[in-house]
């Protein structure tokens, strides 16, 4: 994780099954400069809107544990982050 980026650790696991143990740290970073975005290096990666992360959810694309997680910020951690923006906007 790097060092200027507004990111926040949220909480760490072990996700087990048969094949293979993993821990599991997650944080996340809310970046309201998409100039942010255009610093960061992916290794050939790329940046996922909500909507596209939904669109292509239960169709194999995404890990198990990636759906996962992702089912859990979206109850969580992006709701509130919603809420947090609608107030503001009012």
């Amino acid at each position: 994780m790097r060092a200027d980026l507004p990111s926040r650790f949220i909480f760490r696991y072990a996700d087990k099954n048969i094949e293979v143990n993993r821990l599991i740290y997650l944080y996340a970073c809310n970046i309201t400069d998409d100039k942010l975005l255009d610093t960061l290096d992916l290794a050939g990666g790329k940046w996922w809107t909500g909507k596209q992360i939904d669109e292509n959810l239960k169709t194999g694309l995404f890990s198990p544990v990636f759906e996962k997680e992702y089912d859990l910020l979206e109850t969580t951690i992006l709701m509130a982050d919603r809420l947090m923006r609608n107030l503001a906007e009012n």
